[in-house]
């Protein structure tokens, strides 16, 4: 792993593409076609250093995150629906974006889709969007 040098105090001169997303993230969802075209949704996630990806808001979900080439970076996530505190939900939307980390790792863009089903499984919609995010926090846990 690159980064910093075991038991060494100097930095090494590159860094670890697989750690660039580490954090917490403010997102911003634009769905660009399907029934939600034109609507927009505020997100905040967190990409934790063994490559799982947490939603937290507004609903609740979990997935995979990964960033194999520098600047590359692509995740994918199960997010439930109207998530109520005793459990329930009204569905969920499987989620798939692929984009780009900017040079200084504070900000990326992707593009992808969310497919809604509601929780017997039967498809609702399929909805092309995009993001734009901006780092909150770089903490690792």
């Amino acid at each position: 792993m690159q980064g910093r040098k075991a038991n060494s105090s100097e930095p090494s001169a590159a860094v670890d593409t697989q750690d660039l997303p580490v954090g917490t993230w403010r997102v911003k969802v634009i769905d660009q076609e399907g029934p939600l075209k034109g609507q927009t949704a505020e997100c905040v996630v967190v990409f934790v250093p063994d490559h799982t990806f947490l939603i937290l808001t507004p609903g609740p979900g979990t997935g995979t995150w990964q960033c194999a080439v520098p600047n590359a970076i692509s995740f994918s996530f199960t997010e439930l629906i109207n998530y109520q505190a005793e459990g329930t939900c009204t569905g969920y939307v499987l989620v798939t974006q692929q984009g780009s980390l900017s040079e200084d790792g504070t900000s990326f863009t992707t593009s992808g889709q969310g497919v809604v089903y509601n929780t017997d499984g039967t498809h609702i919609a399929t909805s092309k969007t995009a993001t734009q995010a901006t780092r909150v926090s770089q903490r690792r846990w």
